[in-house]
């Protein structure tokens, strides 16, 4: 299991909402694109290499529909691409198109690789005993969510993408949150004598690494308000770089997850090869005569 997925969820929602606030708070475009690489070798790392091709396609889709109509609908800048009819496509637009589409990318998988690690159990042991109604109807949504999809590529492999198709996947999306809601609600779910949920105290180690992670992400977002980097498209195009050790805390903090989990299969293969390579003495058997 990933190292990062053991953790307790105050963790996992800790660094996430972090990697989102500062990702947008930044806004550099060579760091969302950096982060757009961490992000998909940690989604690779979770799903594998066939699904994190399969939701990298989806969401490159996405991206171009965003990188095609910025320039069509953003005419602002100083340098003139082409002329489309009475429209001009300037330069800077084309820019803040893929700065925008790059910032979207990194934005879908960071949330891709929280809803795989964050689930329905951790979002229970999270809020299950302040907040139980809202723990269920989240972990209803996340639960929903995949199912959707899978139900969605059965029925259309079986029927074809038609109206009638889509009708009936949302009627069993519905069905299916109707039924466990009621579910919930016989078994008296948020009451104080019937809730059942998981609860797990913080450890010292975890406790540590939730202030390394504040100030972490504390120190470049207070850098950039206090006016140390400038990213402008417009009139003009102007981007600042980012000092070496803002670069260094960003580089560690975005991959931090690929980093532990880098340290645990190195200590699991150094491990193993002692195994294998310990010599273990075999017992001679006794042969009567």
């Amino acid at each position: 299991m990933n190292p990062l997925g053991r953790s307790h969820p105050m963790v996992i929602l800790l660094y996430y909402v972090l990697a989102v606030v500062l990702m947008t708070v930044v806004s550099h475009p060579l760091v969302n694109g950096m982060i757009w690489v961490m992000s998909l070798f940690h989604y690779f790392s979770l799903v594998g290499i066939r699904k994190g091709v399969r939701m990298v396609w989806y969401s490159l889709g996405t991206a171009a529909l965003c990188l095609i109509l910025n320039p069509l609908l953003n005419h602002r800048g100083v340098t003139l691409i082409c002329v489309l009819g009475e429209q001009r496509i300037t330069w800077e637009a084309a820019l803040y198109g893929m700065h925008m589409a790059m910032l979207l990318l990194a934005s879908l998988l960071l949330f891709s690789c929280f809803s795989h690690l964050m689930t329905a159990q951790k979002i229970m042991t999270l809020m299950g005993k302040r907040m139980p109604s809202f723990a269920l109807l989240f972990s209803m949504i996340l639960r929903s969510v995949p199912k959707a999809g899978r139900d969605f590529r059965m029925m259309s492999s079986l029927h074809g993408n038609s109206p009638s198709m889509w009708s009936a996947l949302m009627g069993m999306v519905l069905e299916d949150s109707v039924a466990r809601s009621l579910s919930m609600k016989s078994r008296h779910y948020g009451s104080d004598s019937r809730s059942s949920y998981y609860y797990r105290r913080m450890k010292g180690g975890e406790i540590c690494l939730c202030l390394l992670l504040v100030v972490a992400a504390v120190v470049p977002a207070a850098w950039q308000e206090l006016g140390g980097l400038r990213v402008r498209f417009f009139p003009s195009v102007r981007i600042d770089c980012l000092p070496v050790g803002i670069w260094i805390i960003l580089f560690v903090f975005y991959s931090l997850p690929l980093l532990w989990r880098g340290k645990e299969e190195l200590s699991w293969y150094l491990s193993r090869r002692r195994i294998i390579g310990s010599s273990i003495p075999e017992k001679k058997s006794r042969r009567w005569t």
